[in-house]
């Protein structure tokens, strides 16, 4: 048994390896009874002289006796749970009382000034009862002198990590009440005549069954001692972690006095929690910098950015809290942390927040929901005293009077019910829809369950439906009731709308997964085997003549084949390869119900065959060799293979026991060792060919991936799995034991997780479905794919659409150009060679016409149409630019005072001359236009001739020209927004320069120097609204102004809904920050550059229960999620 070392300096080190190292301890020498608590020895520790606590310690026999171990022997160190200033915290196990605990010791160069400190911490925590304080159990000195003392082990996680892996606001304030907790033990701590001097986020642990502990109690001091001066080198001096010196606390979290040096009470323990609460709103921390000298200096300046500028959502509340509790003056603070507690408590309770000012309005509001019983007490009293009026007043009058007094009465009842009513909704629906995106990336068949609990009246409806969209793009899934006997085959149907299942007793099921019901249930013998021969069944049973089973007409058919061992089929099931009973191999036509043997003279224990059917390939354990359809040997290879595969390329994969061989059949047969020496021991277990890349699953738990020529880690899995699928479009389905399957290709990558733990899990795909199926004990679950398609013919190319079914596909420097049909991945190609660089400069969905733009040494306008191969030059001049016209036209202009206009085959005509250069022209509704040249002048006009109107503005350095839906003129001048009605008039000024103007049916989306979009009504004097915020790529706007997809702070793409203004993020399926192409109405966009993947969101509708009920049938009992066929109680 290893023993902690006693020279002086050295403590106990955490050796993972070696779980009986014991700590010895130095056992206390006549230790007087009356000081003992629970068996933690306080006289063994240096105290401070002439100080006598406040508090109080328990009596000397508050714990029971029990069989004693000596003290050197008691406590078996782990490893190193964490490390501060004067100690640091090692898991050890109790043998005494058999438990784990956590024992904290000083650092060998501690010295007596941190023993005296880590004295005084034990004394204050040992005294401080509270659910939220760690216990003390027990405490004492290390041989070499050092104390020591052991608490409760408390499995969780700080704070901070929390904050940090919530992303969105709404995730943050969940962990609200578990900030409460802590402020409600330093309530505690205060009463008791105690701070803490050292709170931040890092400091408070919140437990895996939702405990709350505040730990690090190594700067706590009672109120009114002296503090120990001691070596402020403990530490370095500018570090961002707790200071030990003549400063205390973390920089960041102390208030301005603490970093001052000054004399501290409960208020700046009150600083601190208030910096922890800005931090759970704005997601950073009230003070910041690369140093903790800078980030004490800002502390001590009044520059605090207030808490609602940098999180906007952030309830008026805790806002007000916030700015209380971080007052510079601690006048102006909470007087303790209680008082803080208490104003947190009310805001989550829904009761009126001292600090806050509200209306008058809301506070009749708030007081009605809490006295609801009075006031209709106080209402009905209201009626007797009318009443008794009636009788001593004159009739009538009396009675006009009552009549009034009881409507107002009533009406104002009412109102006062209807506000607190409709207040108590909002709050509920707001926190489903808040609930709802904090469960995304983590459940999102939680987040669209959660949110079927919302009404479809909801105001949040517009909220909601973005968050369902964000959580079908992420996979929620919907789930089947099934047997519990273990599953041996699962297998998709050709068009993946049916699901195989064959269990261990010979029960073959045929699953309709769109209706989401079982059609057909047959029994067959124990260790049946079954596949998909196009819309019927095979079925191969031991000792049996294989049958043909048609499930949808419920009909059998023998087949005149022999027993059947094992069988593999094309990808339309019409030709399956077989292995009899005895080794022999064969093919079956399915049409014709004939059989015709392969391979004579040989016994096969490996067959497959290509999805096409081209050829099958069998082993006999020496040779493998690849026939064609008639039996004709191709190529053969010595190998003993324990696995044959393929692809659609003409490859053939054969797994060894120790190596990976690949065959290519076109243009010669050729075989090749898979290079696997760049990861030393990998032994293959599993691969499938995707698309024409090779992917191993290799020990221990890797996916590698193999191109021909070298081969390179494509995942690492946590836990190990046995299975790989291909599915989608080249996709690969990996499954782990977190609870995830794992989602690859060359371009993409994201993750499905399964909402329900599976036990035996086993799961289907089929190449070209974007659908997987995971079958466990009991249950279905599937999942509907909404990743993002990678384009295959797109590498090296850059996009547009032209509709929205219809890209327009250019290579880079090339003049290789085609137009992509996106639903069938058709391609027309056409050569079109490019003089200089291009510029898609617009496009006209309706009519499929784009306008491009060369620059070469001079300048060309070029047409392209929609499926046509042959480019028509417009015009060649040495400037030129242009737009689209509706219904065939184009508008132009090349470098001089004259704008032109030509139809769709004619001659150019001269349409207006400016005065100055035309530098910007526009379109304004069917056949209208306007410009702008480069002296000011600014004209409108008709494209069918007339007079052309007009008018000067001042010019900026930089400008915009665009029309709105109505025809007005939209003139953009550095940050001025202008309208052009029958005057001029600016109707927006805003901070940045407008790079970007797109009309909408609510006025106009105006896009930002920073990439910003803005929305303006276009009236004068009213506000504009900001939809996406900054970021370092231009967005995409929809043609029809119905989506933006742009990227947000963090790096993921954002979606904005602006009819509703909602806003929702994309999953990070491919890491890439550029933006190509958008369609103009049907929710497509392109990502990437080069390589570039296809987007197709979905939409919700406004009857949303109904449309989350048909992608899952997941729902919420309490708080657990369950499933529509599962009882509830």
């Amino acid at each position: 048994m290893a023993e902690v070392p006693t020279k002086p300096g050295h403590g106990a080190s955490p050796v993972r390896d070696a779980p009986d190292q014991t700590l010895h301890a130095e056992p206390s020498v006549d230790r007087p009874r009356d000081a003992t608590r629970g068996g933690v020895s306080l006289a063994a520790l240096p105290r401070e002289s002439g100080r006598e606590s406040p508090l109080l310690i328990d009596p000397p026999d508050a714990a029971a006796p029990v069989t004693s171990i000596p003290a050197g022997q008691r406590y078996r160190l782990g490893a190193e749970l964490g490390r501060g200033g004067m100690g640091r915290v090692v898991e050890a196990f109790d043998l005494q009382l058999g438990r784990t605990v956590a024992l904290k010791e000083v650092l060998p160069r501690g010295g007596p000034v941190v023993a005296r400190r880590f004295a005084r911490e034990v004394q204050l925590t040992a005294r401080l009862e509270h659910p939220s304080i760690v216990p003390l159990y027990d405490a004492g000195v290390m041989v070499d002198g050092r104390p020591f003392y052991v608490m409760r082990r408390v499995s969780g996680r700080p704070l901070d990590q929390l904050m940090a892996g919530a992303v969105e606001l709404g995730e943050r304030l969940t962990l609200l009440p578990a900030l409460l907790s802590a402020i409600d033990a330093i309530a505690h701590a205060h009463r008791r005549g105690v701070i803490h001097r050292d709170l931040k986020p890092a400091n408070i642990l919140v437990g895996d069954l939702g405990e709350v502990v505040v730990i690090d109690w190594g700067l706590a001091k009672v109120i009114g001692e002296d503090d120990e001066r001691g070596d402020s080198s403990a530490m370095p001096s500018d570090s961002l972690r707790t200071q030990v010196g003549s400063v205390f606390g973390t920089p960041g979290f102390m208030a301005p006095e603490q970093a001052r040096g000054e004399e501290l009470d409960p208020r700046s323990d009150v600083y601190a929690l208030g910096a922890t609460l800005y931090q759970l709103l704005a997601g950073a921390p009230p003070h910041a910098g690369p140093s903790a000298t800078e980030v004490i200096a800002r502390t001590g300046s009044r520059d605090v950015t207030p808490v609602d500028v940098v999180a906007p959502g952030a309830p008026p509340e805790l806002v007000t809290i916030v700015g209380k509790a971080l007052a510079f003056d601690p006048a102006g603070r909470y007087p303790d942390a209680g008082a803080l507690g208490e104003d947190v408590r009310r805001f989550l309770s829904g009761q009126l927040v001292a600090a806050h000012r509200y209306t008058p309005r809301q506070r009749v509001t708030r007081f009605a929901r809490r006295h609801r019983v009075p006031l209709a007490v106080a209402a009905l009293a209201s009626l007797a005293v009318a009443a008794l009026a009636w009788f001593s007043i004159h009739r009538i009058v009396a009675e006009r009077d009552a009549a009034r007094d009881a409507r107002r009465t009533a009406a104002a009842g009412r109102l006062v019910a209807e506000q607190a009513r409709d207040d108590a909704r909002r709050r509920a629906e707001q926190l489903v829809v808040m609930h709802a995106r904090g469960l995304l990336d983590r459940s999102p068949t939680q987040a669209a369950a959660v949110l079927k609990e919302l009404p479809d009246t909801s105001e949040r409806v517009g909220d909601a439906r973005a968050v369902a969209q964000a959580a079908v793009v992420r996979g929620a899934a919907w789930a089947i009731q099934t047997t519990d006997v273990f599953t041996t085959i699962a297998e998709l149907s050709p068009d993946a709308r049916f699901l195989l299942q064959v269990t261990r007793d010979g029960m073959i099921q045929i699953w309709d997964l769109d209706r989401r019901r079982l059609v057909v249930s047959r029994g067959y013998p124990a260790g049946s085997r079954a596949l998909w021969t196009g819309k019927a069944i095979l079925v191969t049973r031991e000792g049996a003549a294989p049958e043909l089973f048609d499930p949808f007409a419920g009909t059998s058919q023998p087949l005149p084949v022999d027993p059947i061992r094992f069988a593999v089929a094309t990808a339309g099931g019409d030709r399956v390869a077989y292995l009899d009973e005895h080794g022999g191999a064969g093919v079956l036509d399915i049409a014709a119900r004939a059989a015709r043997p392969l391979w004579p003279g040989h016994v096969a224990d490996e067959i497959a065959i290509a999805p096409d059917g081209a050829w099958i390939a069998a082993s006999d354990r020496k040779t493998v060799a690849v026939l064609d359809p008639d039996g004709r040997e191709r190529t053969s290879h010595p190998a003993a293979a324990v696995r044959l595969f393929g692809s659609r390329f003409g490859q053939i994969g054969v797994l060894t026991p120790d190596k990976v061989i690949v065959c290519t059949l076109a243009p010669q047969p050729a075989w090749t060792d898979v290079d696997l020496s760049a990861f030393p021991q990998a032994r293959a277990l599993d691969a499938v060919f995707r698309g024409r890349e090779l992917d191993l699953l290799v020990a221990p738990g890797k996916v590698v991936a193999w191109n021909g020529t070298h081969a390179w880690e494509l995942l690492a899995p946590r836990g190990f799995t046995a299975q790989l699928l291909a599915a989608g479009r080249d996709l690969l389905v990996v499954p782990s034991l977190d609870g995830k399957l794992h989602l690859v290709d060359n371009l993409l990558g994201g993750e499905l997780h399964l909402p329900t733990p599976l036990h035996n899990l086993r799961l289907a795909a089929r190449p070209g479905a974007p659908r997987i199926v995971a079958l466990g004990t009991g249950m279905i679950l599937g999942f509907d794919l909404g990743m993002p398609e990678q384009l295959r013919p797109a590498q090296n190319m850059s996009a547009t659409f032209v509709d929205d079914d219809t890209l327009l596909l250019w290579q880079l420097g090339g003049d290789t150009w085609q137009w992509y049909d996106v639903r069938t991945g058709a391609s027309t190609p056409f050569r079109y060679d490019a003089r200089g660089l291009v510029e898609i400069v617009d496009v006209d969905p309706d009519d499929g016409r784009v306008l491009v733009h060369e620059l070469a040494r001079d300048a060309s306008l070029v047409l392209l149409r929609k499926g046509r191969t042959e480019p028509q030059r417009l015009v060649h001049a040495r400037v030129a630019w242009g737009r689209l016209v509706p219904h065939g036209g184009f508008l132009f202009a090349t470098g001089d005072q004259r704008l032109f206009a030509a139809d769709d085959g004619a001659a150019p005509r001269e349409v207006a001359s400016l005065d100055g250069t035309v530098d910007a022209a526009t379109t304004a509704g069917a056949t209208g236009f306007a410009a702008v040249s480069s002296k000011g002048e600014l004209v409108r006009g008709s494209l069918t001739g007339g007079a052309v109107v007009r008018t000067r503005i001042v010019l900026g350095t930089t400008g915009v020209l665009a029309a709105d839906l109505q025809g007005r003129v939209l003139a953009a001048q550095d940050n001025r927004l202008l309208l052009w009605d029958r005057d001029v008039v600016e109707v927006a000024r805003l901070d940045k320069r407008i790079v970007r103007i797109e009309p909408s049916d609510a006025g106009a989306l105006l896009e930002l120097a920073d990439h910003s979009i803005v929305l303006t009504s276009l009236v004068p004097g009213e506000p504009v609204k900001t939809l996406l915020a900054a970021s370092s790529r231009s967005p995409l706007i929809s043609h029809d102004r119905k989506l933006i997809v742009g990227q947000s702070i963090n790096g993921q793409l954002t979606v904005v809904e602006t009819p509703t203004q909602a806003t929702w993020e994309l999953p990070s399926y491919y890491n890439t920050p550029d933006l190509m192409t958008i369609a103009p109405t049907a929710r497509r966009f392109v990502q990437g550059f080069g390589h570039l993947a296809l987007w197709t969101l979905p939409l919700a509708p406004s009857d949303l229960r109904r449309w989350l009920d048909e992608r899952t049938n997941a729902v919420i009992d309490g708080d657990q999620l369950t499933w529509s066929w599962q009882p509830h109680p």
